[in-house]
């Protein structure tokens, strides 16, 4: 019996428990989470999260508007990068809330 890379063993399992979407949705927040980091000044890094992506649609919350002005004037450098990365991908653009707080708290 050949040995199976463990890696395509995964992607059929993913494939065949239709949750690929889920898997790149969850990939693509943690990029833009990451890149977000690196975007927003060191001492207010916690003050903006991406939560979701749906249909082209990159979800972030922000705990305040000065986070929400800074990500306005990022938002076609970050969607570059994203397109760069992710080709096959479609994105439409970021949908940016304030809120005190952030949903999902477990990303």
């Amino acid at each position: 019996m050949p040995i199976i890379p463990l890696k395509n063993l995964l992607k059929g399992a993913i494939s065949r428990a239709r949750i690929s979407r889920q898997v790149d949705a969850r990939e693509l927040v943690l990029f833009v989470n990451d890149a977000l980091r690196r975007l927003v000044p060191f001492e207010k890094s916690q003050d903006a999260k991406a939560v979701s992506y749906k249909d082209g649609v990159m979800t972030i919350y922000v705990l305040h508007s000065s986070a929400r002005h800074l990500l306005a004037q990022a938002e076609p450098d970050l969607l570059r990068k994203l397109k760069e990365t992710f080709p096959e991908k479609q994105f439409l653009h970021f949908s940016i809330r304030i809120s005190k707080r952030f949903p999902n708290e477990d990303l």
